[in-house]
């Protein structure tokens, strides 16, 4: 059976904004339970999210971001090996999850 990690694992990782990994994680773990998914995927590991935050980061410079920069981060919240990305496991924790990505997003809209 396939590792697998909580989206609510990534709540606290702050990168370029606070909840930006969160909202990326649900955002593409969403998409892959979608009955179209844009992703082609059954599920999204660890390493294609660090790849997909670079995507979305773009190209800076300056402060260039590797997926592995990414994946060292993950490393120093206690994130490692490369699970794949789900919601939580129970109904109140999935539901929460969703919450908060909405609620950060509300944050962020003017």
């Amino acid at each position: 059976m396939r590792e697998e990690i909580s989206v609510s694992a990534f709540r606290d990782i702050c990168i370029h904004f606070p909840g930006d990994v969160f909202l990326l994680a649900v955002w593409l773990v969403a998409s892959n339970e979608a009955e179209s998914t844009p992703t082609c995927k059954i599920f999204t590991t660890l390493s294609g999210l660090a790849h997909h935050f670079v995507s979305v980061y773009g190209f800076d410079g300056e402060n260039a971001l590797s997926a592995s920069k990414v994946l060292s981060i993950f490393a120093a919240h206690n994130i490692v090996g490369n699970p794949s990305i789900k919601f939580d496991m129970n109904a109140e924790s999935a539901a929460t999850s969703r919450d908060t990505a909405v609620n950060v997003l509300s944050r962020l809209m003017p």
